[in-house]
């Protein structure tokens, strides 16, 4: 009987460890205000990317010269705010969906990273997701379960990572994402983080509302290594395909993942275990996952976007859903205090989201993160050519031949650590 009371008491003990290496983000009762970006940068950068022979790489559209075969963009498939950027250490990586740019750090153009087509270093579909590790562009072939990773020094195809084959019971998935007449298909898996050597994980997205997997870890020939199982339902009632990458990062030498948009908590993921980390207390602003598109039942609810922290922070954005709008005076940007446990969310009087930049008439927004303790966003020149006046001396220079139409500045800011 003692003997079990001392298993029951460890247990307890480790239970109640666990629980308060658990974050827990207040978003019911933050601090509102404006933030200045200096609180918790301790340096921005500005780097304009160029623009080659007059072309643009717009909010809504990337064009690069005659040389870059401009014909090969699908122009008509590009939608505004869909352009990403990767920053690393010598490199920008532009990821505009079906096409890939790469930039040196200082913003000079450099060359398309490969380009649509069905030569060996060209790929069939689309670009998906970025390693900075390995400097891989990863690339859907189309029609397959093959990613191609292409190296951005080298552009050529260099090795590629097979999705994993769905198990032939799941039939009702099957049917929603195929993309060939095969009877059986891959998983949901948008792009891989890769983990270590030869293995990667993928957030497989529930393109049915039924479907029993959330998270797969697997070897680049396909083979499942572990399957993390996915509780939550919801009725689908669209002909929408959810094909998001899921939002992963490495703190402390861990590998972190958020499902977008629904699920409140930050997970520690490995090749065994998913973990909590960091929950976001929403209270009555819980989106449904069971409704989730239903739009008049998640009308006010809280949307979190973007999560990545280091020793000083969690750092987040987040939208209250309205109607399918994403309406400035509803867009967030935030942070949580690891010392004090205080979180402080954006309110600012211009209505934008973001932090606040100094000498600079527009916000930092950031969207993306390096291994380096850099978040990056971007700002599109018409912002700054609209208030010139109200950039500072000091930033004259940067800007002072910038035109509305030239290519975005990308903002890349190292966190206080």
């Amino acid at each position: 009987m003692k003997k079990l009371f001392y298993i029951n008491l460890l247990f307890i003990i480790f239970r109640i460890s666990g629980a308060q290496d658990t974050i827990y983000v207040d978003l019911e009762n933050p601090t509102y205000e404006e933030i200045p970006a200096s609180r918790i940068f301790e340096k921005i950068e500005y780097i304009p990317l160029e623009t080659p022979q007059d072309e643009r790489l717009k909010k809504d559209v990337v064009i690069m010269n005659d040389e870059i075969k401009v014909e090969s963009l699908k122009i008509t498939h590009l939608k505004k705010g869909l352009t990403k950027f990767h920053v690393t250490d010598r490199y920008i990586v532009a990821l505009a969906s079906f096409d890939a740019y790469l930039f040196d750090r200082t913003g000079r153009f450099v060359r398309q990273i490969s380009s649509q087509g069905k030569g060996p270093d060209e790929y069939g579909f689309r670009t998906v997701g970025f390693d900075g590790e390995t400097n891989m562009v990863y690339a859907e072939d189309g029609g397959s379960n093959i990613l191609k990773c292409i190296n951005i020094e080298t552009n050529k195809v260099e090795s590629i990572v097979k999705k994993p084959i769905r198990i032939k019971s799941n039939k009702e998935a099957v049917t929603k994402i195929s993309f060939s007449k095969k009877e059986d298909n891959f998983y949901a898996i948008s792009a891989p983080w890769r983990i270590k050597e030869n293995r990667y994980i993928g957030f497989n997205n529930n393109t049915t509302g039924k479907d029993a997997t959330k998270l797969i870890v697997f070897d680049k020939d396909g083979n499942i290594i572990k399957a993390f199982r996915n509780y939550l339902e919801y009725e689908d009632i669209t002909l929408e395909i959810p094909m998001q990458n899921g939002i992963f990062y490495i703190y402390d030498q861990k590998t972190y993942f958020k499902e977008f948009l629904y699920n409140d908590t930050v997970f520690q993921v490995d090749e065994k275990n998913a973990t909590p980390h960091i929950v976001f207390r929403l209270g009555d602003k819980q989106p449904s996952y069971s409704y989730r598109e239903d739009e008049e039942y998640n009308r006010g609810k809280i949307f979190i976007t973007y999560v990545y922290e280091n020793s000083l922070y969690v750092v987040f954005n987040y939208f209250i859903y309205n109607e399918f709008s994403f309406r400035p005076d509803v867009v967030h940007t935030g942070y949580y205090d690891k010392k004090n446990r205080k979180t402080h969310v954006s309110l600012n009087p211009d209505h934008k989201s973001g932090y606040k930049l100094d000498g600079i008439p527009a916000r930092f927004y950031p969207t993306n993160h390096n291994g380096l303790g850099e978040l990056t966003g971007e700002i599109f020149p018409e912002e700054l050519t609209k208030h010139k006046d109200e950039i500072s001396a000091e930033n004259q220079d940067l800007f002072m031949n910038l035109r509305e139409n030239d290519n975005p500045i990308v903002i890349v800011g190292k966190l206080k650590d």
